[in-house]
């Protein structure tokens, strides 16, 4: 789970790696002259992530980040402080159990960047509205998409604002559709399939080159499929691609090179027998008959992109004795190059520049997720492998952005066993790893309304320390100073009389402790 960001503001990407079973682990990495990395831990609160997201969430130039939790059913904005010290914010909607997937977007047109949360326990899919003062209001945009699985941010019926592409991985009602942004018209869901099978990952894609988004699908019944755009919004019936079953994902690509996007395609077969099928767009409203470019290979690991610097789309993959190969057209066909032979089953691949040479580099994640490293592209497509952190049970993902704005990038991560935040930083002098601790205190809070006017707030010390707890309105001013002392360590509860404050509405409970910065939303009726 995970993205490439510039989240450190050095105009390179860094990465950002999460344990989709427990706790978050941050890790930047910072790439010197002679590459290091230094490790720093900012949070351990997180469970369970299904997704993160780096965005400018408070329009102060630097990256923050998203996090969805479902052992915490919680949307967490870590908030970027521009020092690279990070306050957490968790946002509460009207039951929002089992939070899947997140996008940011400026929704409402604002000039800030909003969330749009799918909450699959119940068929939910919310808009977070950012005032830019580190509030979000939330407001339910459909209630009835069967198990909202992914959401895309396009602009799907041409009318300047961005709508919100939704699938489903469950062979339910509302398998594929889309919410209509209508501005001063508000919002409305239009569905484009319904029956038959799931449609999760669709892609919104031009197909047929008439400058509106196509839809680009594949489920595990349903083969591969598109459904073309009129230019306002409706769609076609489906139309197919192949009629193959179990297919796992699908994607995008000119790999032919002909201006006309054509798809990718993996599954078609049992775990250990699955194929990367290339499906070429004719250019005539169809797609010829699929060309197997891998058989039989059990890794679903694919990646459509410029990986050897020609400005052209390749494909990385693996094959069944897990060399990791490079496709690429040939004119008829498509060549395959062994990147690295025997390079063993790999759990997350992330392809980026990491050592700012201006070429593709592979930073990936080990079969056991315990092992973190890279391939170092030398040139001329010849690799060099290198071990990040060999230490890290845990994590099961990686994303790449510039997080602590120095002009490299960096990694960002999350581990199960010891639930972490922490990051790596690249500094010159080798490949090094630095702790940096950094005492995330306040754990396990609990904040709670009594009989609508008595506010209480619980949580957990390690230690004897001081905690500075504020309670804010929407609009980021201060309205009541509830704490700030010394509490000690192990359980503690503070109540406070909110007629005191005559509080109504939503507000943001603060709690600072040890240089960090926690919010929970509180709704008062």
């Amino acid at each position: 789970i995970g993205a490439a960001v510039d989240l450190t503001g050095d105009s390179l990407a860094d990465y950002l790696v999460s344990n989709s079973t427990d706790r978050l682990l941050l890790l930047f990495t910072k790439q010197g002259p002679e590459g290091g990395l230094l490790k720093d831990t900012i949070s351990t609160q997180a469970k369970l992530i299904k997704n993160i997201v780096p965005a400018d969430m408070d329009n102060d130039g630097d990256i923050d980040f998203v996090v969805t939790s479902t052992g915490e059913s919680t949307v967490a904005v870590y908030t970027n402080d521009g020092n690279n010290k990070f306050s957490v914010k968790k946002l509460c909607a009207p039951g929002l159990p089992y939070p899947y997937h997140a996008i940011s977007v400026d929704f409402d047109k604002n000039g800030t960047m909003d969330l749009v949360v799918s909450s699959s326990a119940d068929d939910r899919i919310t808009l977070f509205s950012n005032n830019g003062k580190e509030s979000f209001t939330p407001t339910i945009l459909y209630t009835d998409f069967f198990s909202a699985a992914t959401l895309t941010a396009a602009d799907i019926d041409m009318d300047g604002d961005v709508d919100i592409l939704a699938g489903s991985d469950e062979f339910m009602k509302n398998t594929l559709g889309w919410i209509r942004n209508g501005n001063t018209d508000g919002v409305s869901f239009q569905s484009i399939k319904s029956t038959d099978s799931e449609c999760n990952n669709p892609i919104a894609v031009d197909l047929d080159n008439d400058g509106d988004l196509d839809i680009l699908g594949g489920s595990t019944f349903g083969g591969v499929y598109w459904f073309e755009n009129s230019g306002d919004g409706t769609f076609s019936s489906l139309k197919e691609i192949a009629d193959i079953s179990l297919i796992n994902q699908v994607w995008a690509c000119d790999l032919d090179r002909d201006g006309f996007m054509d798809a990718v395609s993996y599954g078609g077969g049992a775990s250990e027998n699955c194929e990367v099928r290339f499906h070429r767009n004719n250019g005539a409203g169809g797609f010829d008959k699929p060309l197997t470019l891998v058989g039989s290979t059990s890794s679903n690991y694919v990646w459509p992109g410029d990986i050897d610097g020609d400005g052209n789309s390749e494909i990385l993959t693996f094959n069944s004795s897990y060399d990791l190969l490079m496709l690429s057209w040939n004119g008829g066909g498509c060549d395959t190059k062994a990147l690295f032979p025997k390079f063993g089953m790999k759990h997350t691949l992330v392809v980026a520049d990491l050592d700012n040479d201006n070429d593709s580099d592979v930073v990936w994640i080990d079969d056991s997720c315990k092992t973190l490293g890279w391939l170092e592209n030398r040139g001329e497509l010849s690799f060099v492998n290198h071990t990040l952190a060999g230490n890290l049970p845990g994590i099961n993902s990686v994303s790449v952005g510039d997080i602590d704005g120095d002009g490299d990038r960096d990694l960002l991560t999350t581990n199960v066993d010891d639930g972490s935040l922490v990051w790596f930083e690249n500094t010159p002098g080798g490949i090094r790893t630095i702790d940096r601790q950094v005492p995330n205190m306040i754990q396990r809070v609990s904040v709670n309304v009594k009989n609508r006017t008595i506010l209480q707030l619980s949580f957990d010390l390690p230690s004897e320390t001081t905690v500075k707890v504020s309670l804010y309105n929407t609009a980021g001013q201060r309205i009541a100073l509830i704490a700030n002392r010394k509490f000690s360590s192990g359980r503690s509860t503070i109540a406070y009389d909110l007629s005191r404050s005559n509080a109504s509405g939503m507000f943001i409970v603060s709690m600072e402790c040890a240089g960090i910065r926690q919010t929970e939303s509180v709704v008062v009726h």
